[in-house]
C-alpha cells in the first residue's frame, strides 16, 4: 500500500508560505506596539502640561510682575510703559509671601530650560501648598522631554504668552496638538501693595 506524503516542493512552498505569514504578523505587532507607544507618551504629554498649567497658574497668578532674563525689581508697572524683559528664555516671577512675621517678603521664582527639562528656582513649595521663605531650591525639574520653551512678557509686565514644544522619545513623528502647546498666564497685579 503507497504511502502518502509531500514531496520535497510542495514542503518548500509550505514553509515559504508560513515565513510570509509570521513575517507579516511580525511586522504588525511592531507597528501596533509602536503606535500604542506614540500614544502613551502622547498621554504622558498631555498629562504634564496639564500639571505644569496648574503649577504656572498658581504661582504666576500669586505673582506681582513678571519679566524674562533678569529679575523683577519692583510689583510696580514699569514706568517707562514698557516692560524690561519681555522675550528671553526664561520667566521670572516676583512673588510676595506671606512669612512668620506677618508681613510680605518679596522672592523670585524661575522658571527656564536647560537640555530638555524644564526646571524651576526659588522658595520650596511646602505640602501645605505655601511657598517656604527660608529655603530655596535651585533645578527642580518640572517636566521632561521638552525640546522648546519660549515666553513672551507683556508690555506691562503682568502676563505671559508661553510656546511649549513636547518631544516623544522614538518617534517618526508627533501631532501637532500633541507636542506644541501655547498658553497664557497672567498675574493678579498689585493685589499686595
Amino acid at each position: 500500500m503507497p504511502v502518502a506524503a509531500f514531496t520535497l516542493t510542495e514542503l518548500l512552498i509550505g514553509v515559504a508560505i508560513g515565513a510570509v505569514a509570521i513575517l507579516g504578523v511580525a511586522r504588525l505587532m511592531v507597528s501596533y506596539t509602536n503606535a500604542s507607544n506614540n500614544r502613551i507618551w502622547a498621554s504622558q504629554a498631555d498629562r504634564s502640561f496639564s500639571r505644569l498649567s496648574f503649577l504656572l497658574n498658581t504661582e504666576i497668578g500669586e505673582g506681582c510682575a513678571l519679566q524674562s532674563g533678569s529679575n523683577p525689581a519692583s510689583c510696580n508697572p514699569p514706568s517707562t510703559g514698557t516692560c524690561p524683559g519681555t522675550a528671553g528664555t526664561d520667566i521670572r516671577v516676583r512673588v510676595p509671601v506671606l512669612n512668620a512675621a506677618g508681613t510680605f517678603s518679596y522672592q523670585t521664582i524661575r522658571y527656564y530650560l536647560t537640555g530638555t527639562q524644564l526646571l524651576r528656582d526659588g522658595p520650596a513649595i511646602l505640602p501645605s501648598g505655601r511657598l517656604d521663605t527660608a529655603t530655596n531650591v535651585t533645578g527642580a525639574v518640572l517636566v521632561d522631554n521638552v525640546s522648546a520653551f519660549t515666553p513672551t512678557v507683556s508690555a506691562d509686565c503682568r502676563s505671559v504668552a508661553l510656546a511649549l514644544t513636547f518631544t516623544i522619545p522614538n518617534a517618526a513623528s508627533c501631532p501637532a496638538a500633541t507636542c506644541n502647546r501655547t498658553t497664557r498666564f497672567s498675574t493678579k497685579g498689585n493685589q499686595f501693595l
